[in-house]
């Protein structure tokens, strides 16, 4: 069990090494190995080191301030009255985390003069009176006391005026505090709602697959000719551009679908992000196609035109809508914070 977690941006890496230095020279164990071992997970990991640490430094700046980790890592401190947070470059806590005092290190630096004068010595301080407070006695040790079943403690009831404190009490208060601290376990892994949009991909690359082959073969068997060629019937100069943006678009969706599968099957942090980038770019896509066709459409006069126009209409909608809905769920789930994280 470390006395002090550090969670951090690794993009701050080099000035938290600094950091670390300063609190091991007070003696203090520190925890701040980001890099999770062979066939771990976060929550079998950095969760366990975490729920076991005494107290929690959070370095705020630029960069953490955005990490959905380190967010996570100082709500859970904050949760048990643990949270010790400092500002690397003077950026101010996330929402939510305002209310604790922050301590501001943007001047503070390896000199010890400057260690001396700056709110590094507060940090400290702070730290040193919350590390070194005395151990909890567990109730069942101090009702024992109160009736004279302590072994070794003579008094009026049971009780010295100072009694030692028999090792396996201290144990036991250490036991029921680790027991009250806020469980790490969380959800992880490809199952719920996740499900739906990896199902989704896989669809994607199958309907965009097959919709490719239908446009090669109405493009070779001369299919196209009644809306590309000047005697076509529906011929327009804006059918060409539109049909060819349209296998582009389906050929790059195709190809996004594929990276983005890999991403999921490597369980890389970056997925979210990408697939709420992809569903917008899809709903744009969409909206698109329906503008560009139900014009032309339109122009044309053809017979099939109000029932293509009403299904495009329909699909741009729903794409729109799923856009947003996925993006509330990539963002805020637990599940996919836990899963998503190499």
């Amino acid at each position: 069990m470390s006395d002090i977690f550090i969670s951090y941006s690794q993009v701050d890496k080099a000035i938290v090494q600094t950091l670390v230095n300063h609190l091991q020279e007070q003696g203090w164990s520190v925890f701040w190995d980001r890099d999770i071992p062979v066939g771990e997970t976060w929550r079998s990991y950095i969760g366990e080191k975490l729920s076991q640490a005494r107290c929690v430094v959070v370095v705020w700046s630029s960069s953490s301030v955005t990490s959905q980790w380190v967010l996570e890592e100082a709500e859970e401190a904050k949760n048990r009255g643990a949270l010790f947070p400092i500002s690397l470059d003077g950026t101010s806590p996330p929402f939510g985390f305002g209310a604790i005092h922050c301590a501001n290190l943007k001047d503070w630096s390896q000199d010890d003069a400057v260690l001396n004068q700056s709110e590094f010595r507060v940090l400290l301080d702070s730290l040193s009176r919350y590390l070194n407070k005395p151990q909890a006695i567990s109730q069942p040790y101090v009702d024992a006391m109160k009736i004279g079943r302590v072994d070794g403690v003579d008094g009026v009831d049971g009780v010295d005026s100072n009694p030692v404190i028999p090792q396996q009490a201290v144990t036991s208060a250490t036991n029921i505090s680790e027991d009250k601290k806020p469980s790490t376990k969380q959800l992880e892994g490809i199952s719920g709602w996740l499900l739906i949009p990896v199902i989704t991909l896989v669809g994607y690359v199958f309907i965009k697959s097959m919709q490719l082959y239908s446009f090669y073969t109405s493009y070779t068997s001369g299919a196209l000719d009644q809306l590309t060629m000047k005697e076509g019937k529906y011929y327009s100069t804006w059918w060409e551009i539109t049909l060819s943006m349209q296998v582009v678009f389906n050929l790059f969706v195709l190809v996004a679908s594929v990276v983005l599968l890999v991403l999921v099957y490597r369980k890389m942090k970056v997925f979210p992000k990408l697939m709420i980038y992809f569903y917008f770019f899809t709903a744009a896509i969409n909206a698109f196609s329906m503008l560009a066709i139900v014009f032309l459409l339109d122009d044309a006069e053809m017979e099939s035109a109000i029932t293509v126009r009403d299904n495009l209409i329909t699909l741009t909608i729903g794409s729109i809508i799923a856009a947003f809905f996925w993006t509330a769920y990539l963002r805020m789930s637990k599940r996919v914070k836990n899963t998503f994280i190499n």
